[in-house]
Formats: structure tokens, C-alpha cells, sequence
């Protein structure tokens, strides 16, 4: 079985085969941490919410729109604010990155108008903990579908 999953891994990904059996098959026997399940459980969820409610009303652009608003980011004033950019800093790439870098990486995530756009989606989504998902939920969802019931 593990030497399947090897074969299969080195070659979609043409990894070494001994980076693969010492580095990552070990890391997958490895229990996860609650909170990292619960997250997950909880992003998996919510994302699915998301996207039946935004993409049979909205489209995936207004919620991107959506997600940068709940974060305090004016796409008219085009401010990078406290809040954003810690979600941002969250990202293990991101986190390096000066001020001005990640204003002008937003820039470009507006200015995507194709199929990366549901990826920045889900990358915004990731960087947001459980309490700042509820909330958007609550704020953005829910307040929208009593709207829409009356």
C-alpha cells in the first residue's frame, strides 16, 4: 500500500521517492491537533455555505468584494487597514512581506477576473479563524436572507 502511494506520489509530483517515504508519508501518520480538525471541519463547511449562497445570488467577485470589506479594506480608498493585513500575515509567505508589498498584492487580487479569483477567495477565507468566520456568516448571510425573506 505505501509503496503505491509512493510511486503514486513521486509521480504527479516528481519528488524524490526518499523525500516522499522520509519527510511526508511519516508526517501523514501523524495525529493532527484538535483545533487544527475542528478548523478544518469548520472551513470545509462554512466554504461550501459560501459559495451555494454567493454564487446563486451573487458572484464570486462581490464576494471577494465581501471578504475585504469584512476585513476593513475600502476598495475605494484602496487603505491597507490593522485588520487585513493581520489576517494577511497569517500566510507563511505573507507574513514577510512590507506594507507596501501586500497592499499591492490585494491590487492584484482585484484586478483578477478569472478562474484565481475563487483562489484568493478560499486564501482569504483559510487566514480567517472559526470567530471571524461566524461572523462573517452572521453579517453577510444570514442578515442578507432575512433581508431577502421580507
Amino acid at each position: 500500500m505505501i509503496a503505491e502511494i509512493i510511486k503514486d506520489i513521486s509521480y504527479k509530483t516528481r519528488l524524490p521517492k526518499h523525500l516522499i517515504y522520509k519527510h511526508i508519508i511519516p508526517y501523514t501518520y501523524q495525529k493532527q491537533p484538535r483545533d487544527l480538525q475542528i478548523d478544518i471541519i469548520n472551513y470545509k463547511r462554512d466554504i461550501n455555505l459560501l459559495e451555494s449562497r454567493y454564487y446563486t445570488h451573487y458572484n464570486a467577485f462581490i464576494l471577494l468584494i465581501d471578504l475585504l470589506n469584512f476585513n476593513e479594506f475600502s476598495v475605494v480608498t484602496r487603505v491597507l487597514n490593522e485588520k487585513l493585513e493581520e489576517v494577511l500575515r497569517r500566510h507563511i509567505i505573507l507574513r514577510n512581506y512590507s506594507k507596501l508589498e501586500l497592499l499591492n498584492f490585494i491590487k492584484n487580487i482585484l484586478l483578477v477576473r478569472d478562474v484565481r479569483i475563487e483562489r484568493y477567495i478560499k486564501l482569504v477565507w483559510c487566514l480567517m479563524d472559526i470567530k471571524e468566520r461566524n461572523i462573517f456568516i452572521e453579517r453577510y448571510i444570514l442578515s442578507d436572507e432575512l433581508y431577502l425573506m421580507n
